[in-house]
């Protein structure tokens, strides 16, 4: 519907979906109207297209080997069959980055695997430039056996995140929840929850830790588990949730 404002221009009005799509683009200080000035001018320009008229968001995917990392991309973002991503071979290969529309975000993930993971080199890596979020896939039942390399690993991270006044968020996934039982994973998630959690305390990185696994009984807690996460990037799963929260 359109009309005139105080000084005479015309004005219209904008439909809910479109105003919470224009209002996740917007800067300090931008109105609305700045918002879309600046969005018409970058295509004008030649720099942007309204293909790219969405938040963006990178996450990195870390982990040691075989945690289950490439699994999790798959069913998650794929819409991959837990049973037929389970009954698949092992897969190898170097740091790959993948590119998703999930809801209203485009988000970037890259997927290092275990056997490149140099914790050393982490304050330094490009590849935590401009990250967003850090999931960290950790073998629940391997603990013991990875709790050394997996609390230097989440050492460096923090220090990385530190040195980058990077407020992105982290989260560790305590993978394959199905393999061990219910009183043993209690108790080993709380000795990792004690062991990780003080890295992180005093930084300006938020730690989130889940149980998860893509084991067709408990999937879709961990898919819920990874939109909660997620969704703090997509203002429409923002404004569906909030009013959920609120009943």
């Amino acid at each position: 519907m359109a009309g005139n404002d105080t000084n005479g221009m015309e004005t219209i009005e904008i439909p809910k979906e479109v105003l919470a799509k224009l209002e996740s683009f917007q800067q300090k200080g931008e109105s609305i109207s700045q918002v879309i000035e600046r969005l018409v001018e970058q295509v004008q320009d030649g720099k942007s297209s309204i293909i790219h008229w969405r938040p963006e968001c990178k996450l990195l995917l870390l982990g040691p080997t075989m945690a289950g990392k490439t699994s999790i991309r798959k069913v998650f973002f794929e819409n991959g069959d837990p049973q037929d991503v389970l009954d698949g071979q092992p897969t190898q290969h170097s740091t790959e980055r993948f590119v998703y529309d999930w809801l209203d975000v485009m988000i970037e993930v890259v997927e290092v695997p275990g056997h490149e993971i140099d914790p050393s080199t982490f304050p330094e890596s490009e590849l935590f430039a401009k990250v967003d979020d850090i999931v960290y896939v950790l073998d629940i039942s391997s603990w013991e056996q990875d709790k050394g390399a997996v609390a230097k690993d989440m050492t460096e991270i923090a220090a990385a995140l530190e040195s980058l006044q990077s407020s992105a968020c982290v989260t560790l996934l305590l993978h394959k929840r199905d393999l061990i039982d219910e009183k043993d994973r209690r108790a080993t998630a709380n000795a990792i929850r004690q062991h990780v959690q003080p890295i992180f305390q005093g930084g300006s990185s938020l730690l989130e830790i889940g149980a998860t696994s893509i084991h067709p009984e408990h999937v879709l807690d961990t898919l819920r588990f990874l939109r909660r996460i997620l969704g703090r990037h997509s203002v429409f799963l923002r404004k569906a949730l909030i009013p959920l929260a609120q009943k």
